[in-house]
């Protein structure tokens, strides 16, 4: 069994990116790309876990 709990994961943008990704994210110096997310998969199960763009 897999059980994973509270995974966070951030990314630390640079100016380019910042700039790239809009107006909205000028100031920001951190991305958070999963924020608390817990789940658990059983033996002989598959879990996938996809973002908006499929990846």
């Amino acid at each position: 069994m897999i059980k994973v709990e509270n995974l966070v994961k951030d990314f630390t943008l640079n100016k380019k990116q910042r700039k790239e990704m809009g107006d909205d994210f000028k100031n920001t110096k951190t991305l958070k790309a999963v924020d608390n997310i817990s789940f658990e998969c059983k033996p002989g199960r598959i879990f996938g876990l996809l973002g908006p763009n499929g990846a």
